[in-house]
C-alpha cells in the first residue's frame, strides 16, 4: 500500500512538473509575441515620422521659391 501511494506521489509530482513547464513554455511565447508586437508597431511609427519629416522638408523645398517671389512682389 505505501509503495503504491508513493508511485501516486511520484506520477501526481511528474504531472505537475510538466504542467508547470507547459505553462512556462507559454508565458514565454506569450511575452515574445507581445515584445514581437511593440517593436514592430515602434517601427512602423518611425517610419512614419520620418516618411512625414520627409515629405514635409520636400514641400518646403519645392515652395520656397514661390514664397520668395511673393515676399519680394509684397516689398
Amino acid at each position: 500500500m505505501l509503495k503504491q501511494v508513493s508511485h501516486k506521489t511520484d506520477e501526481l509530482a511528474n504531472q505537475m512538473s510538466a504542467s508547470a513547464h507547459n505553462m512556462a513554455q507559454k508565458a514565454k511565447q506569450t511575452m515574445q509575441g507581445a515584445w514581437d508586437c511593440t517593436k514592430d508597431t515602434a517601427h512602423r511609427a518611425k517610419d512614419t515620422v520620418v516618411g512625414k519629416s520627409q515629405e514635409s522638408a520636400q514641400y518646403v523645398k519645392e515652395n520656397a521659391e514661390a514664397v520668395k517671389n511673393n515676399m519680394n512682389s509684397k516689398n
